[in-house]
């Protein structure tokens, strides 16, 4: 395998433990690393929300001048998940074991739950903002679903589609 081979290998490694660390019972999250040849910002990040109940909701591009670029913002990202992961943790102790023993269906279950979580939200941003500094070039947003409609879906057009290509078409 060529370096550019080794390259795209090691960084959807790091994609897919990324991903990993993200993704919960209610939503799965894919991400893949491609290289794409003569444009402005080659190495790219498709990343795919879906939900359980819901299908596709979230479809993005993120564009990045350089492979070192792409590895750096994945790693942090990951660093800022798992350093959020303890904080939730410390901050939230048994909140999964007294769910686990209430009624989902019921959101009274969920209260002191949301409460405390909205509470963290401040720290949790800070956290975000102080780990994850490196960003992509561009951003693409794909498709969306609304998450008030299961059925609807806006795709790419063909307008949308040529603004792209044109924003990121060989153009510096």
């Amino acid at each position: 395998m060529g370096h550019l081979g080794e390259t795209l290998s090691d960084l959807q490694r790091k994609a897919n433990h990324c991903a990993w660390l993200f993704q919960s019972y209610k939503l799965k999250i894919e991400l893949q690393v491609v290289y794409a040849t003569g444009v402005a910002y080659p190495w790219r990040l498709l990343e795919v929300h879906r939900t359980v109940a819901e299908g596709v909701i979230l479809r993005r591009m993120h564009c990045f001048a350089d492979a070192a670029t792409l590895e750096k913002s994945l790693e942090e990202h990951a660093q800022w998940k798992s350093r959020d992961r303890a904080l939730c943790a410390a901050h939230l102790p048994g909140s999964s074991l007294n769910l686990a023993q209430r009624d989902p269906r019921d959101p009274r279950a969920y209260e002191g739950f949301n409460r405390a979580l909205a509470a963290l939200e401040g720290r949790r941003r800070a956290l975000r903002e102080q780990i994850c500094v490196t960003r992509a070039s561009h951003v693409l947003n794909l498709s969306t679903t609304p998450t008030f409609s299961t059925k609807r879906r806006t795709a790419l057009t063909p307008g949308m589609k040529k603004a792209a290509e044109e924003t990121l078409g060989g153009q510096k």
